[in-house]
C-alpha cells in the first residue's frame, strides 16, 4: 500500500492519517521486518531476547496507545522505545522524509489502485483501439445483407438418449475401406459383390476388393472446388434398376441411366429444365420401380444448390418437393410440395408410397403415390433425436436410417436453438463463412434401424465422428453394413454380427462408481469395468479395447489366421483345420475326391484353391474328363467371333461352328450386313434395288451396320427402332389463340380462327376503329355485239314494232270504223290532224 505524507495530513484511501498514527505504523513496520529476518534464520527466541515480545502481532498493542503526539510519546511506552532507541530527531526525520512510505497492504485494498501511470495509459489506448475498430464492424454487420431469409418454426422436444437411442461406440467397430481413394461417396449400392457410388468429383466408381474404378463420369472437368461443382457434376443417390442399370441423381445435372459394363450414360431428366415454373437447383436421392418405367426424387429446393446446403438447413423454407418421372414418355410432374429440405427417399414394397426424410423437420412423412391414397401424405417418424439423411431398407423388413447431427438430450443444439430466433441465423451468415459454421456444429454418427411408428429397433453411435464422420447412409449387403459419407474420403463397413451383442462397443457389463483410484489406472469418480486383464484393457470411458488377436465379449476369443475358412484357434492368428478339410487356410474339401467325380480314368486332386480338379487321360478333357479330344479341342476353338464349335463331344472327325447373329462363314468369319438382309418387300431384288428403298429404315433414313444388328439415323421429324413413327410436333400444341394444328412430316401447319395470322396465330387481328371504305369508279366503253347478239336484236326489234303497228291499227279500226268515209275525208281536209297518223 502507498501511503503519501504531508506536513499536516496524509492520504490514504480518500480517509486522513495524523501524524502520530503514522509514527506508529513506522514501529510496526520495523519489527515485522525484523522479526522475518530472526524467522528465516530460525533464531525466534534471539527476536523474543532482544524485543521483549514473542509473537510480532504483539506490536499491534501499540496502536493502543490514544495520545501521541511526538516520538517522545511513542517512546514512553516501555516494551517499544527501550529497544528501538529512537530518538525525536529520528521521528521528525521520518516526517521529513520522501512522503512516498510502503507499509503493510491491507486485504480489502482494492487492486485496481495499485496501477502505474504505463498501465493506465496501455488500458486506454487498448481501449480506444477496440472501440475505433469495433464501431465500423458493428455498422458494416448492419449494413450488410444477409444472404438468407429463414423462416421461424416450431421443434418439439426431442427425444431422450436413453433405451434403444442410449450413446454407444457400436459404429467404432467400423473398419474404413478405400481411404484417399474415393471423396464424399455419399450412397452405395451393390451388383453381387461389386460396389458403385458417386463421388465428389463427378464420377461414377466401383469398388472391386481393394481397388477402385471409374465407370463413368457426368460432368466435365475440373473438379474438386466449390466453383467447379455445377459443372463437373456431383452424384448424390445411386440406385440398381432393372437388368443391372445404374439410376444416379446428380446435384446439378439432373438424374441418369449409367451402364455399369459399358459406361454409356443416358440423361432421363435435365437439371436445368423447369418443372411446375421452378427449377431443379437441388436433386437430392432416388428410388425406382421394379419395372424401371418410375423413378420417384426429391428436389431439396428450388432456390439453394448443394454447396449451399447449409443456407438451406438454416432458412427453413418450404420450398422442396418430390417428382415423379416417367422413363415411358419422359415427363416429370410434381408428387408433393412445400416440404422443408426432403432429402432421403425409399420406395415402400408395395410401391404405393414412399418415405421421405425431411432433414431440417427431424422428422420422416408418408407420401401416397399411388392407389386409393394417391396424393395423401402423413406422419411416418416424427421427433427424431437426430437430423435424417437416406434412408434403405434392411434385411429385417425395418429400414437404416442415417444422420450426421444429432439432438441431444439432455443437452443443446443449435438448430433447435434457433429455429424460432431467425435474426440470430442472419447475424451469423452475415459473419461467418458456411466452411466455418460446418466446423462449429458438433460431429456426432448416429446410424438407427427403425420399424413402423418410428420405432427404433437398434442404433449404433460414434461420438465426435472419430471413425465414421459426417454418415449420409447405411447400405447393408451379406451381414456388413456400408456406410456413406457426403464429406469423409471413405467407404465405412461394419460387421452386424459383431456389434449386434457384442460388449466390445458397449460399456464394460461389469460397472460401479468409486470415488478412490482403481487399480486399472481410472481416475476417481469414473467406471470400473471386467474385461480379461491377460489380452485387453480398460480405457478412460470404460470401454474394454482388445490386444492385436483377441476379440469377441470381454477379448477372450482369438482371432483366425485372415482368410482361414474351416478351422479354429487356440492362440491369436492359427489356423487349425476342422475333419475333412485341409490346406494353409483349411479351404480344401478332402471329402471331394472320396466320390471319385473324374472320369475315363482321370486322377481326383485338390487343387490350392480348395476345389477338386481331375488330371484327365489322353484324349480325354474337361472338369470331369466328360470330353473327348476331337478337332474342337484339338484346334483349341477354331470357331471366330464367339462363334460354338460342334464335333458332338470330340466323337466326330470334323467340326462345324454355329455363329452368333450377324456373322457367317464356315468359322463365323464373314461379318454379315444386317441393312443388306432387309426384307424387300414384293418381291423386289435387294442385289440390284435401290438402297434407300430396300433399307430396312422407312422415311429415308440412313441405315448403320452394326455386329449383328443395324442402328437406323432417323431424319428431322422421325423416330423410333426403324424411323417409321412420325414425330407429332402437335403434341406441343404450338398453335395459340385456339387455332387448329395439322402435324406433318418433320413440321406442323396452324390453322388459325379468323382475324388471326402467323405461323403458330400469334398475329391478332386488325382493330376496326378509323376504317375509311374507298370505292373507285372507272369508265368504260360500249362493248362491241357479236354477230349472233345483233340478230337477235334486230329480231327483238322488228318483233316489237310489228306489235306496235298491229295494235295500233286495231285501236283506229274500233273507233273510226263508222266514220271511216268522214273521217277520211276530215282528214284530208285537215292534214294536220290525220298527216302525222299515216
Amino acid at each position: 500500500m502507498a501511503v503519501y505524507v504531508s506536513r499536516r495530513r496524509m492520504v490514504q484511501d480518500q480517509g486522513e492519517i495524523s501524524p502520530r498514527a503514522l509514527l506508529v505504523r513506522m514501529v510496526q513496520a520495523r519489527l515485522r521486518l525484523e522479526f522475518g529476518l530472526y524467522r528465516i534464520n530460525g533464531d525466534q527466541e534471539g527476536f523474543e531476547e532482544r524485543w521483549g515480545f514473542r509473537e510480532v502481532s504483539s506490536v499491534r498493542e501499540v496502536s493502543s496507545v490514544r495520545e501521541v503526539s511526538s516520538v517522545r510519546e511513542v517512546c514512553s511506552v516501555r516494551e517499544v522505545c527501550t529497544r528501538t532507541k529512537m530518538k525525536e530527531g529520528d521521528g521528525l526525520r521520518f516526517r521529513r522524509q520522501t512522503p512516498r512510505v510502503i507499509t503493510e497492504e491491507p486485504r480489502d485494498q482494492d487492486p485496481r489502485r495499485d496501477r502505474s501511470y504505463s498501465g493506465r495509459v496501455f488500458q486506454i489506448t487498448f481501449l480506444s483501439v477496440g472501440g475505433v475498430l469495433l464501431v465500423p464492424v458493428l455498422i458494416l454487420v448492419l449494413v450488410l445483407e444477409s444472404p438468407i431469409h429463414p423462416e421461424p418454426f416450431i421443434l418439439r422436444e426431442p427425444l431422450p438418449f436413453e433405451g434403444c437411442w442410449a450413446p454407444n461406440l457400436k459404429l467404432r467397430l467400423a473398419e474404413r475401406l478405400h481411404e484417399n481413394q474415393v471423396q464424399g461417396p455419399e450412397s452405395i449400392v451393390n451388383i453381387g459383390d461389386v460396389l458403385y457410388s458417386g463421388t465428389a468429383d463427378g464420377r461414377i466408381v466401383k469398388m472391386v476388393g481393394h481397388r477402385v474404378q471409374t465407370v463413368a463420369r457426368l460432368g466435365k472437368q475440373p473438379c474438386g472446388s466449390r466453383d467447379d461443382e455445377p459443372t463437373c457434376g456431383r452424384p448424390l443417390g445411386i440406385r440398381v434398376g432393372p437388368n443391372g442399370t445404374l439410376f444416379v441423381a446428380d446435384a446439378y445435372l439432373g438424374i441418369y441411366r449409367v451402364n455399369p459394363i459399358t459406361g454409356e450414360v443416358v440423361q432421363l431428366v435435365d437439371g436445368a429444365q423447369l418443372v411446375g415454373g421452378r427449377s431443379l437447383a437441388f436433386i437430392n436421392d432416388l428410388d425406382v420401380t421394379r419395372d424401371g418405367r418410375k423413378v420417384f426424387f426429391t428436389c431439396s429446393s428450388s432456390r439453394w444448390q448443394r454447396r449451399d446446403f447449409l443456407h438451406l438447413v438454416m432458412e427453413a423454407t418450404e420450398d422442396g418437393r418430390v417428382l415423379e418421372l416417367d422413363t415411358d414418355t419422359g415427363e416429370v410432374t410434381v408428387v408433393m410440395d412445400r416440404l422443408r429440405f426432403p432429402n432421403g427417399l425409399q420406395l415402400l414394397p408395395d410401391e404405393e408410397s414412399v418415405l421421405v426424410s425431411e432433414t431440417t423437420m427431424a422428422r420422416i412423412r408418408r407420401i401416397h403415390v399411388a392407389g386409393l391414397n394417391k396424393g395423401g401424405m402423413e406422419t411416418f417418424a416424427e421427433n427424431l433425436p437426430g437430423f435424417p439423411d437416406n434412408i434403405r431398407r434392411s434385411s429385417s423388413g425395418g429400414l437404416w436410417v442415417a444422420m450426421s447431427s444429432v439432438r441431444p438430450s439432455p443437452g443443446f443444439s443449435m438448430l433447435d436453438f434457433l429455429s424460432q430466433r431467425p435474426w440470430i441465423k442472419k447475424l451469423i451468415f452475415k459473419v461467418l463463412s458456411q466452411d466455418l459454421v460446418l466446423k462449429l456444429v458438433p460431429r456426432y454418427s448416429l446410424i438407427a434401424e427403425i420399424q413402423n411408428g418410428g420405432r427404433c429397433v437398434r442404433s449404433f453411435h460414434d461420438p465426435n465422428g472419430e471413425v465414421a464422420a459426417y454418415v449420409s447412409e447405411a447400405h447393408e449387403h451379406e451381414g456388413h453394413l456400408y456406410i456413406g459419407s457426403f464429406r469423409s474420403p471413405y467407404v465405412s463397413k461394419l460387421d452386424l454380427s459383431r456389434v449386434t451383442h457384442s460388449p466390445e462397443a458397449e460399456y464394460c457389463p461389469t460397472m460401479s462408481l468409486r470415488t478412490a483410484k482403481i487399480h486399472t489406472g481410472i481416475s476417481q469418480d469414473s467406471f470400473e469395468c471386467v474385461c480379461n486383464s491377460t489380452n485387453s484393457r480398460c480405457d478412460h470411458s470404460g470401454v474394454c479395447r482388445c490386444d492385436p488377436g483377441w476379440e469377441g465379449p470381454g477379448c477372450a476369443r482369438c482371432a483366425l489366421m485372415p482368410g482361414c475358412l474351416h478351422g479354429s484357434c487356440d492362440r491369436p492368428w492359427q489356423c487349425e483345420c476342422h475333419e475333412g478339410w485341409g490346406g494353409r487356410f483349411c479351404n480344401k474339401d478332402l471329402r471331394a475326391c472320396l466320390s471319385a467325380p473324374c472320369l475315363h480314368g482321370g486322377t481326383c486332386q485338390i487343387a490350392d484353391s480348395g476345389d477338386a480338379t481331375c488330371v484327365c487321360a489322353h484324349g480325354y478333357h474337361g472338369d470331369r474328363c466328360q470330353l473327348r479330344a476331337g478337332p474342337c479341342h484339338q484346334l483349341r476353338s477354331p470357331c471366330l467371333n464367339g462363334g460354338q464349335c460342334d464335333d458332338q463331344s470330340g466323337f466326330l472327325d470334323t467340326f462345324t461352328c454355329r455363329c452368333l447373329a450377324g456373322f457367317s462363314g464356315r468359322r463365323c468369319e464373314q461379318d454379315v450386313d444386317d441393312c443388306a438382309l432387309s426384307p424387300c418387300a414384293n418381291g423386289a431384288n435387294g442385289a440390284n434395288a435401290n438402297v434407300a428403298l430396300c433399307s430396312p429404315c422407312a422415311n429415308g433414313a440412313l441405315c448403320v451396320d452394326g455386329v449383328s444388328q443395324f442402328t437406323c439415323v432417323c431424319a428431322a421429324g422421325f423416330s423410333g427402332r426403324f424411323c417409321s413413327v412420325n414425330i407429332d410436333e402437335c403434341a406441343s400444341r404450338p398453335c395459340a389463340n385456339r387455332g387448329r394444328c395439322v402435324d406433318r412430316a418433320n413440321g406442323f401447319r396452324c390453322l388459325c380462327r379468323h382475324g388471326y395470322s402467323g405461323p403458330t396465330c400469334l398475329s391478332p387481328p386488325t382493330p376496326p376503329a378509323n376504317r375509311t371504305l374507298r370505292v373507285t369508279v372507272r369508265e368504260r366503253g360500249p362493248a362491241p355485239l357479236s354477230q349472233g347478239q345483233l340478230v337477235s336484236v334486230v329480231m327483238l326489234a322488228l318483233t316489237t314494232v310489228a306489235m306496235v303497228t298491229v295494235t295500233a291499227t286495231l285501236v283506229l279500226h274500233t273507233h273510226c270504223g263508222h266514220i271511216y268515209s268522214r273521217c277520211w275525208g276530215h282528214c284530208q281536209r285537215t292534214h294536220k290532224i290525220c298527216g302525222g297518223g299515216a
